[in-house]
């Protein structure tokens, strides 16, 4: 059945075949084929210090189903919170099966109704596997693991950069100002001659890639911001004008804080938020709206002008993301069972923020879904329904960075890292002969409960029983043929890096920083680097590698590097260190014929790091030389500059 979501199939090991050596693929497929099994046998064997209350759970139906949901639940949000620990997808996909064994139970129930919002969108969004599935209780691998993964993610994001205030505008200005610093603006895609528009990787992106890549358009920028935003519990809408060209159409336009009775402006286009009269605070649309000024000292000159005047201001359509995962039952339920660290925001409530938005000036009385969301899963569906090779292959390289393995002159050390520790530690769980035949006698009880049903779901939970006693048995035995394999050493130093550099874990030997610099091979080894790859495929394949592999092997490595340089630019940045992140982003490779993904963020950032350490005429200088996507906010920012200089500096004679 095709899904709206396939974004599992375009996974981080989508593209092993191409960036990895081949014969590795059986090994793993073996080991997390085996960790499954032994992890359904081992989440039921938690808790080994409480066996008084083992002991009576058979005469206490409460209490037992307690005791094995809350271990599936800890171990699901503990590998979700840790998936640079972990081969991704088959993390994923047991993350999901935990999280239903442990509804399975015990049923937690919640009061749920779909939001009567999602009547708004378009009548062909309306369809698809996400809506047909808000009710559900269990949840689903294709459509839900990535949910959840995204979910996390920005939750990390969020914890770390939200700043130390209370306050919710300054809180939404931190998130905002980390939103463009992260995230490199990109043009909206236009379709090349001859070729279909769905070829776009670019618009197919949703949030978590948007992060993983750290490149976006305005509106990607926007979608992030709301949901970086709502994991702190503020209510952020994309505010969209009336089309000039169409005006029974609209045009996004910018996200908005809801706040105190009014809308706080942050253009992700500009990169800036608006500011407010005379240039002070930031503007909300009833200033907007009403004080032609505060528009009006966005334009450039008499050429450049800000697309958005007060005339369009005076009434806005508010858009609420509510992408349908946060609609649904099951993530109700789910968030309402995870408390403090563990705390995910899974749920949106867009009629509550369309309550909160009545009656604001210049506000549209009819609060509509944003269809960005829905429009995007739909796009997915389409590209991926295709299977056209080339744009197969152009999401594969796009991946491609990440599933490099390390190279093994700098490998870690051979003793078992955190990394193995972490996979065996769940692996020896429940492998407890005792612990084992209790578990044995409660699912043939369930079993025999079973038997008198004839509807498909019971028969399916009687044949993954019948699975479970049959592996809980050898254990219950002693029979060790089962000889779970222990983790091979796999690193995927830029994968781990990514997700470190989320949580704000930066120092150390398990931390961000050490897997980018890691993911950075000197020139002197890159050669080598690429050979190892080479010959890893030639013994997988009893063939001589072909060139154009060694060709995406050579480009993959490089722009990794590249992405790895880039982000170590990033952290040095957040840790203050800004001499160190200019020498970084000065490393990227500049000047003819030598690409660099990284050029316009790279000016960008370099510029922020000048400011930061009090450098402003040559912050000044970078921004007014930019022609990035950003050039209009760039150049903004360098004119506020000079007037906050201007009005401090100390040779200009005090006014009279």
């Amino acid at each position: 059945m095709n899904r709206f979501v396939n974004s599992s199939k375009s996974s981080r090991h989508t593209p092993c075949a191409v960036t990895e050596p081949g014969g590795r693929h059986a090994e793993r497929a073996c080991y997390f084929a085996a960790l499954a099994v032994a992890l359904l046998i081992a989440l039921s064997g938690c808790g080994q210090d409480n066996k008084s209350t083992a002991a009576s759970a058979s005469t206490n139906s409460n209490a037992e189903s307690q005791q094995f949901r809350l271990p599936l639940l800890r171990n699901a949000i503990h590998m979700l919170g840790t998936l640079e620990q972990f081969d991704e997808q088959p993390a994923l996909e047991q993350i999901v099966d935990r999280l239903n064994q442990s509804q399975r139970n015990q049923k937690v129930t919640v009061e749920w109704k779909a939001d009567p919002l999602i009547d708004t969108l378009p009548k062909p969004l309306l369809t698809g596997a996400w809506l047909e599935r808000l009710e559900d209780e269990l949840f689903d691998r294709d459509l839900d693991g990535n949910f959840l993964k995204e979910a996390a993610w920005l939750r990390d994001v969020a914890n770390f950069n939200h700043g130390d205030k209370l306050d919710d505008l300054a809180m939404a200005q931190q998130l905002f100002d980390w939103t463009v610093r992260n995230i490199q603006l990109q043009t909206e895609p236009q379709a090349k001659p001859g070729q279909p528009p769905l070829l776009s990787l670019v618009a197919r992106r949703l949030p978590w890639e948007v992060l993983l890549f750290g490149r976006g358009t305005s509106q990607q920028r926007a979608w992030v911001f709301i949901l970086l935003a709502r994991q702190q519990g503020l209510d952020v809408v994309m505010l969209a004008v009336a089309d000039p060209v169409h005006p029974e159409q609209h045009l996004a336009w910018l996200p908005a804080l809801i706040h105190k009775g009014d809308l706080y402006l942050f253009d992700s286009a500009l990169g800036l938020p608006i500011p407010g009269p005379e240039g002070r605070g930031i503007a909300t649309l009833r200033q907007a709206a009403e004080d032609p000024k505060v528009l009006d000292q966005l334009d450039l000159d008499e050429s450049h002008h800000y697309p958005v005047k007060a005339a369009e201001a005076k009434t806005v359509l508010a858009l609420v993301e509510a992408s349908p995962g946060y609609l649904s039952r099951r993530m109700k339920a789910l968030e309402a069972q995870l408390a403090g660290a563990d705390r995910i925001v899974l749920t949106a409530a867009p009629e509550q923020i369309a309550a909160r938005l009545k009656g604001l000036p210049h506000v549209a009385p009819e609060v509509k879904l944003w269809a960005l969301p829905y429009e995007t899963f739909a796009l997915r569906e389409a590209q991926d329904r295709l299977h056209v090779r080339e744009f197969e292959a152009a999401k594969a390289a796009e991946m491609a960075p990440y599933v490099v393995p390390n190279f093994r002159e700098n490998d870690l050390p051979a003793s078992r890292g955190a990394q193995q520790h972490a996979l065996e530690e769940l692996m020896a769980q429940g492998e407890n002969p005792d612990e084992a035949q209790r578990r044995i006698v409660e699912l043939e009880a369930e079993s025999h409960k079973l038997a008198g049903e004839n509807k498909d779901d019971a028969r399916q939970r009687r044949t993954e029983i019948d699975q479970e006693i049959l592996a809980l048995r050898q254990i219950a035995a002693g029979d060790r043929k089962i000889n779970l394999p222990r983790p091979v050493k796999m690193v995927f130093p830029l994968w781990a890096a990514r997700l470190l550099h989320f949580r704000g874990k930066y120092g150390g030997e398990s931390g961000a920083k050490h897997f980018y610099i890691i993911s950075r091979p000197g020139e002197d080894q890159i050669n080598d680097y690429i050979k190892q790859l080479a010959d890893d495929w030639s013994r997988d394949n009893n063939a001589v590698c072909p060139p154009g592999i060694v060709a995406r092997y050579a480009a993959t490595v490089r722009v990794r590097k590249q992405d790895a340089t880039y982000w170590l630019g990033l952290i040095s940045f957040d840790e203050h260190e800004y001499s160190t992140a200019e020498d970084y982003f000065k490393m990227l490779p500049h000047g003819a014929g030598q690409a660099n993904l990284w050029v316009d963020g790279a000016r960008y950032n370099l510029a922020r790091s000048y400011e930061a350490a009090g450098r402003t005429a040559e912050a000044i200088k970078l921004y007014e030389e930019d022609d990035s996507p950003q050039r209009h906010g760039n150049h903004l920012r360098a004119r506020q500059l000079k007037a906050a200089a201007e009005t401090h500096d100390p040779k200009k004679p005090e006014p009279k």
